[in-house]
């Protein structure tokens, strides 16, 4: 069986982690993970670790034996170009993008797109994309 990856929120120390919120309830209620299964954990900027389940709990889900596995390489970049859409949407698709690491991601207004932002609110919205 294939190992399923989470996203931490913060890094391990002392070959511990800690998941919480919708990370932990995945693990915990939705795949029923029991102590001693075997999970890799990521951050969001490359780093990979390979952690046992130590226990879980309605707080989060303790790991221990946490071993960093990889970190990314500095040749390879991945980018999105993304047609503007409705805000809720992109706001989606900027989080998404964000949490598996994409490292650049640009906004392109076409022809076709549905959002078209007024000159006088794009600072304001691109602040808040960043």
């Amino acid at each position: 069986m294939s190992s399923r990856r989470f996203l931490l929120s913060e890094p391990p120390s002392e070959s511990r982690a800690v998941l919480r919120g919708s990370e932990a309830h995945h693990l915990r209620n939705v795949l029923r993970a029991e102590p001693g299964r075997i999970v890799e954990l990521i951050d969001g900027s490359g780093r990979v670790w390979r952690a046992m389940v130590d226990q879980c709990s309605e707080s989060g889900v303790d790991l221990f034996k946490v071993e960093l596995l990889e970190t990314s390489s500095a040749g390879a970049r991945l980018g999105l170009i993304q047609s503007l859409c409705r805000a809720d949407k992109l706001e989606w698709i900027l989080e998404k993008c964000t949490e598996i690491g994409i490292d650049d991601i640009y906004l392109l207004e076409a022809a076709r797109s549905v959002v078209r932002i007024p000159r006088e609110r794009l600072d304001a919205k691109m602040n808040r994309w960043q």
